[in-house]
């Protein structure tokens, strides 16, 4: 499979690749789920140079989902989104607002 934009979320499951371009990312909610130990999302804001991180989330247990809460100060991504890494992990954004 591949990274998929769904309305208001982004299905991942491919690492280094940009998945937004759209402007005004805000992420409310990242579920993460472990497809073996050290499940693992960074993501990053890809006009800066780098691609420093801007969040990086993990999940320990192997078979485990965790549900990350921002939905009361939302990431921001003024210039889109990035995966830097994807290990062991599949991932859903659920955004609050599309970009544009």
């Amino acid at each position: 499979m591949a990274n998929t934009r769904n309305g208001n979320t982004f299905y991942i499951d491919t690492s280094v690749e940009t998945v937004s371009t759209d402007k005004n990312q805000r992420i409310a909610y990242v579920v993460l789920t472990a497809t073996a130990a050290n499940g693992r999302i960074v993501l990053a804001d890809p006009s800066v140079s780098g691609n420093p991180p801007k969040v990086d989330l993990r999940v320990a247990v192997s078979g485990t989902t965790e549900v990350f809460d921002f939905s009361r100060l939302p990431l921001y991504f003024p210039n889109g989104m990035r995966v830097n890494i994807l290990t062991n992990a599949l991932a859903t954004l659920v955004m609050t607002q599309s970009g544009g």
